[in-house]
């Protein structure tokens, strides 16, 4: 939902003149993640922001080689599938789901959660994927790297599960001859899982919007740009 919002007192302002700054976000901000106003070379302003994403894309664990996850509803089923992959020589971790309003997971006993009795499940196991597998049979992974690669993976899950997914909002704008700034360009990447991995790609892709040059002049009609 568009949204106008008037910026006092930032660098922006004293880079421009300008007491008040108004522009109007195309996407609901979350107030409680960072927020950059920024000016380029050519005095066009620059405003980046995370939004929520409300519709991500499913959780792909096969994506760039993640392993894979495994859940199961009853205790008969996981203990048949972990005997399977252990006959076939498969590195295979047993995983805790930890659920009290949010949830998360990690390599059964790597974890300290509170209320242990009741709010955590042995419910799911994870299977790192087979380079990861292969430099552990060879020698050149031990099972405490592959662990820790693990709970990398499971915490990532974890805050896809949760919700903790992002857009980072880049947008510029131009003043018009009245002096309003008008929006010129919105770039909206969306799927960015949880906050400090988002605000941390918030704040390079602000640094590069802020420096870019200012766009060429459309070509005059009839003639196509060299």
């Amino acid at each position: 939902m568009a949204e106008e919002v008037t910026y006092s007192g930032s660098e922006a302002n004293r880079a421009l003149g300008l007491k008040d700054i108004t522009l109007t976000r195309s996407h609901d901000a979350l107030d409680h993640m960072d927020e950059h106003l920024g000016v380029t070379p050519d005095g066009r302003v620059v405003l980046s922001y995370l939004a929520h994403d409300d519709d991500p894309m499913d959780y792909e664990w096969d994506r760039a080689c993640q392993g894979r996850f495994e859940e199961f509803r009853s205790a008969q089923a996981r203990d048949e599938r972990l005997l399977e992959l252990q006959r076939d020589g498969t590195l295979v971790f047993l995983v805790e789901r930890y659920a009290h309003g949010n949830v998360h997971y990690s390599v059964a006993g790597t974890r300290n959660y509170p209320d242990r009795q009741w709010d955590v499940a042995q419910c799911a196991i994870y299977i790192p994927p087979d380079d990861e597998q292969a430099a552990f049979t060879l020698g050149r992974n031990n099972e405490y790297v592959l662990r820790t690669y693990a709970n990398q993976r499971l915490s990532e899950y974890s805050k896809w599960r949760n919700g903790e997914v992002y857009a980072v909002v880049v947008e510029t704008f131009e003043r018009d001859e009245r002096g309003e700034f008008r929006n010129i360009d919105t770039d909206a990447v969306w799927g960015h899982i949880g906050g400090d991995y988002a605000e941390s790609e918030l704040r390079a892709r602000h640094a590069i919007a802020v420096s870019a040059p200012p766009p060429a002049p459309p070509a005059p009609q009839g003639l196509s740009p060299s």
